[in-house]
């Protein structure tokens, strides 16, 4: 989910790579970037929680990167 936009279903996203989620998550990052206003870069938070499988958070990354973001962190997972 980003700005409250769900972006691929759960089919989609264990597609991995190949998931047309990704090209939708790169497109809509370029979009808020170009619309961001201010003096710092446009931030990302990629929350991981436990039960997210590794790969999609690196995808998600991987189109971060893709889209030109550099203001790029983790959120801490909450403890059990």
């Amino acid at each position: 989910m980003v700005s409250g936009q769900v972006l691929g279903s759960a089919q989609e996203l264990a597609l991995g790579p190949a998931s047309p989620a990704w090209p939708r998550l790169h497109a809509l990052l370029v979009e808020l970037a170009a619309a961001h206003e201010g003096p710092r870069p446009l931030p990302v938070v990629i929350d991981v929680r436990p039960e997210v499988p590794h790969q999609l958070a690196v995808s998600a990354l991987n189109e971060v990167v893709r889209a030109g973001l550099k203001e790029v962190r983790f959120a801490k997972p909450e403890a059990p």
